[in-house]
């Protein structure tokens, strides 16, 4: 999910799902939901059909430059193996193109046409539109890294072997490093939160801590403006239902990562399943106002979740937008 350019001061939300709902095959593929928050409250639509067909996961960015949208997706080809794909220059659906026949012919590239599996992770370093990209390998094979280097994609790592991966999530942070979290199962079937980050200066990944277990699928990281050098906000699933935040505290070396502070709605008495996660900070209300974006396992409609800003940082929701 992303807060984009079109859609006034204060961006519209763009969020694109791999949808694999049980019930209708119909239904399967990327879809994208848009929240217009020139209105008060802001509106969500959607789901609109991107691109039919069975998909793992799928990451997004908003390429500033050029005011299109740039996402990698995994896509199913066999029992626990796919390719990974590019798509570029992708206008979408914002309310400036408001007809989907104005979105210009898909121009996909595939990167890698087996060995990967769950949902990748994409960034713009916004250095001569070198983009970074890092997806699952199948089972207990490494993580991959490709890079952009702005005419063909070039393999530049591997890591992270031995542990199967569901799905990863990376940004470009403060500290001109990229950095990592991945959710990856361990010997007992735990599901453990591991954050990484890779060294531009010595092209080494190192895993850097264990932040938690009992997750799955694949979680989110941004970097929030909380804080002075900005903090790391990750959100995950938990096994069993509900959702689970950590903060990282980039203004206090060795750099700590707070207590979970769960949250999730119920139904039946029971916290509902999520089996992926999108997060955001959002200027709409005020600043350090987070937003998440969960995909339901039962039916893969979005429930949606917002964090107040400081001091309180209350969580409400879910209101599910289909």
């Amino acid at each position: 999910m992303v807060q984009c350019t079109p859609g006034g001061d204060k961006g519209n939300f763009v969020l694109v799902v791999a949808n694999r709902n049980r019930e209708d095959r119909s239904k399967h593929g990327l879809v994208q939901y848009v929240r217009d928050n020139s209105q008060n409250p802001g509106v969500w639509s959607g789901p609109h059909m991107l691109y039919p067909g069975e998909w793992d996961g799928v990451s997004i960015f908003e390429d500033n430059r050029n005011v299109f949208f740039q996402f990698a997706a995994v896509q199913s080809t066999g029992v626990d193996d796919g390719q990974l794909w590019w798509f570029r220059n992708q206008a979408l659906y914002p309310p400036a193109m408001e007809k989907s026949a104005e979105r210009p012919s898909p121009q996909p590239v595939i990167i890698q046409g087996n060995n990967c599996q769950g949902t990748p992770a994409i960034v713009d370093t916004e250095d001569s539109f070198v983009l970074e990209l890092v997806v699952p390998g199948v089972g207990q094979s490494d993580m991959q890294h490709f890079t952009w280097n702005n005419t063909e994609w070039v393999k530049t790592a591997a890591f992270g072997h031995s542990e199967a991966v569901l799905g990863v999530s990376m940004i470009k942070s403060f500290f001109h490093h990229l950095e990592l979290v991945a959710v990856q199962w361990t010997n007992s079937g735990l599901g453990d939160l591991i954050h990484y980050f890779y060294n531009f200066d010595t092209k080494q990944w190192q895993k850097t801590a264990l932040i938690g277990t009992n997750f799955q699928g694949n979680p989110a990281l941004i970097q929030s403006d909380i804080g002075r050098n900005g903090n790391f906000e990750v959100v995950a699933a938990r096994r069993g239902g509900g959702l689970t935040h950590f903060g990282r505290n980039n203004d206090a070396p060795p750099f700590p990562w707070n207590q979970p502070d769960n949250f999730g709605g119920k139904e039946g008495g029971k916290e509902i399943d999520y089996k992926a996660v999108s997060l955001i900070e959002s200027n709409v209300n005020a600043r350090g106002e987070l937003y998440v974006a969960a995909v339901r396992s039962d039916n893969d409609t979005v429930d949606i979740y917002k964090r107040s800003p400081g001091p309180q940082y209350t969580w409400s929701g879910p209101t599910n937008i289909g």
